[in-house]
């Protein structure tokens, strides 16, 4: 009987049997030697020298072999998209297929949505660990908020949740794209200038924001900005009226007027640079509308620190995934409402969890639709971070002793 062709991502083999076939009378071993499916045409080892990557898993009673799951010669099909079978022969009764002394994380499946179990996200009772004040609700109001500018602005999903390019899942929120310019990090000077220039130079200042860095990183940036600022402009009056020496170390004589006046004056831009940093960092660390606003600090303190002189110290912990043994696809869902899945415009804590119960998706993935909803359309073969996980770094062939 003439085999199939094969599949497209083997196309390029389809007149090189050899390739895969490396191992003799192997069909006709299994067609006539009653073993069944314990022998495969195609051996493990011609499939991991292409295919090489995390295994399934390492708790199962017998290897997994490649072609008992990806059947090739079957036409075009994908190889990945394999039957339901070919998952629930294992999955439907997990404690009859893994060794002797191991229990499987996961709990029984035999098809979708009858005989799946809720995901196991939502059987524990989840909390977001997220340590930011955020409130999704006061975000969504129909009204709109009122950004940096003073309007007032409608806001939906979109304007911070962004697709990641390959349209599947979320791109991270970050600070400089989305919050920004609802949520400045405003620095003002302290004090009042009567120098008309100097009130313009104040003002200039006052326009540009802190960063949004680590705290060690804002305050090199403030006080650098600060020590700029003074010496570019008159900040204090300045008494030396020609041109001035530099002191020299170890000098037994009397420093003249000239140098004692250089002197008073960096000692005073220093003085203006120290206060006003002082006085910037406490508005960004220790004030209600400054870090945090938003960020939970680590630690006892209120604020995050104890001194001025210390640090605060701050952490977001934001989920990246949150089903990580299953995917996703944004891009396909596009014709919904994301609230229809996520119920955002009601949540008023960082704690609560937005991602969807097994019941939002069965809704439109059963067997009374035309929408797939079979295992491989969320699950994933070969899971990479848990593959290697278990294994310890291991690859398939390492994992099948090559």
């Amino acid at each position: 009987m003439q085999a199939g062709p094969v599949s497209t991502a083997h196309a390029l083999f389809n007149a090189d049997c050899a390739q895969c076939h490396t191992e003799s009378f192997q069909t006709a071993k299994r067609l006539f030697g009653g073993v069944g499916g314990e022998v495969h045409a195609v051996p493990n080892d011609a499939c991991v020298k292409c295919h090489d990557g995390a295994p399934h898993n390492d708790i199962q009673q017998a290897e997994q072999s490649c072609a008992g799951c990806h059947r090739e010669h079957r036409g075009r099909a994908l190889l990945a998209r394999v039957t339901d079978d070919q998952c629930t022969d294992c999955h439907a009764s997990l404690a009859a297929h893994v060794r002797a002394g191991a229990e499987s994380e996961f709990q029984n499946v035999a098809s979708f949505p009858a005989g799946h179990p809720e995901f196991k996200l939502w059987r524990e009772e989840p909390h977001d660990p997220g340590q930011l004040r955020f409130n999704h609700k006061v975000h969504l109001k129909s009204e709109g908020v009122l950004v940096a500018s003073g309007k007032t602005e409608v806001l939906n999903c979109s304007n911070c949740h962004k697709q990641d390019p390959a349209g599947r899942y979320m791109q991270p929120i970050d600070y400089s794209a989305h919050c920004a310019r609802c949520h400045p990090l405003s620095v003002k000077l302290s004090g009042l200038f009567a120098d008309e220039r100097l009130k313009a130079a104040a003002a200039e200042f006052d326009k540009i924001p802190a960063p949004h860095k680590e705290p060690a990183v804002v305050r090199a940036v403030l006080r650098d900005r600060l020590i700029s600022f003074a010496l570019d402009n008159p900040v204090v009056a300045k008494q030396v009226t020609h041109e001035r020496a530099i002191p020299r170390p170890n000098r037994l004589e009397a420093i003249d007027e000239v140098q004692w006046d250089w002197a008073k004056t960096a000692t005073q831009e220093l003085l203006f640079g120290t206060k006003q940093l002082v006085h910037a960092e406490g508005l960004l660390f220790d004030r209600a509308g400054g870090c945090t606003y938003c960020h939970i600090p680590v630690g006892a303190s209120p604020t995050g620190r104890k001194s001025i002189d210390e640090l605060p110290k701050f952490t977001t912990n934001l989920p990246v995934r949150w089903f990580e043994h299953a995917r996703f696809g944004h891009d396909s869902h596009r014709m919904l409402a994301c609230t229809e899945c996520h119920a955002a415009s009601e949540s008023t804590k960082t704690s609560d969890v937005l991602m969807p119960r097994m019941e939002t998706c069965a809704a439109c993935h059963n067997q009374n639709t035309r929408i797939r909803h079979d295992c491989v359309e969320c699950h994933v073969y070969h899971h990479r971070e848990r593959g290697y996980e278990q294994s310890k770094g291991r690859s398939i062939a390492e994992s099948l002793g090559k």
